[in-house]
């Protein structure tokens, strides 16, 4: 079932947040408006009388992925195709859902690659300053990660001061599966061994798939050669590490994961 996201009307009533879930999710739905799917597509009634919530295809620029309608949407692409592109280098945000059960967040982000030269003409429109004209090359892929996590710290995480450090990636030709874990203050504290008051924290498992593409960019002006103009599309899926340990959440969120396809070029 592919869902039109321009059919989403509102936000669903009747929803509760714990406050561990507040802790996990507040700094991704700071800027968001959150938005429900059709009332008639909310759950499905199973042979054993159980209800489960119906899985939605979502398509975002190349990816595909898979999201249970108990999800809620918070940002979604513009209904313009044709939204000026200066701006998407301001806010290169595509797509992002919350699951307010488990804290778990989706984020798809698209965000221009450049050398140092362009960064500085940019005017906003470029993200991601490059160490070489290749982004994620065998001399470049720690920098390159480094920058993505960053990026994503500043824009998900400033609001409660998360920090997050990578675990593993896999590079296979233009795509990037990397697993880190994002660090979060829970605003409370405890006692060491060696009696000193030390902030508590929350840890996030985060995931995220990264494709890198190149396409020919087109002359404005006469004065203008025509290049080539480096991008990279991320699909971010983080939630409380407790909630990928747990066997039913767990399944979950690793079905999410699993879901994500790319468009075949």
């Amino acid at each position: 079932l592919i869902l039109n996201l321009s059919s989403f009307l509102g936000f669903a009533d009747g929803f509760s947040v714990d406050r561990r879930s507040v802790i996990s999710i507040v700094g991704s739905t700071a800027t968001g408006i959150l938005f429900a799917p059709p009332e008639d597509a909310l759950a499905t009634t199973t042979e054993t009388g159980k209800s489960k919530p119906e899985v939605y295809d979502y398509i975002i620029d190349d990816f595909t992925v898979s999201i249970p309608s108990n999800w809620k949407v918070t940002s979604k692409p513009p209904v313009d195709s044709n939204t000026n592109k200066s701006k998407r280098g301001q806010n290169p945000k595509l797509f992002s859902a919350i699951d307010f059960q488990s804290g778990g967040v989706i984020t798809v982000v698209r965000e221009q690659a450049c050398n140092a030269q362009e960064y500085a003409q940019s005017m906003n429109s470029c993200n991601i300053v490059l160490s070489s004209d290749l982004i994620f090359s065998e001399n470049t892929i720690a920098k390159d990660i480094s920058k993505l996590l960053i990026r994503h710290d500043d824009r998900d995480n400033t609001a409660l001061q998360g920090t997050t450090k990578l675990d593993s990636y896999d590079l296979n030709r233009n795509v990037l599966d990397l697993t880190a874990t994002t660090t979060l203050p829970s605003g409370g504290t405890y006692r060491d061994t060696m009696g000193i008051d030390r902030p508590s924290t929350i840890d996030r498992r985060l995931k995220a798939k990264a494709l890198v593409t190149v396409a020919p960019t087109s002359a404005n002006d006469e004065q203008k050669s025509i290049g080539q103009s480096t991008s990279v599309l991320t699909l971010w899926l983080s939630a409380p590490l407790d909630e990928w340990q747990k066997p039913v959440m767990g399944t979950k969120l690793n079905e999410v994961w699993d879901s994500i396809s790319i468009k075949v070029m």
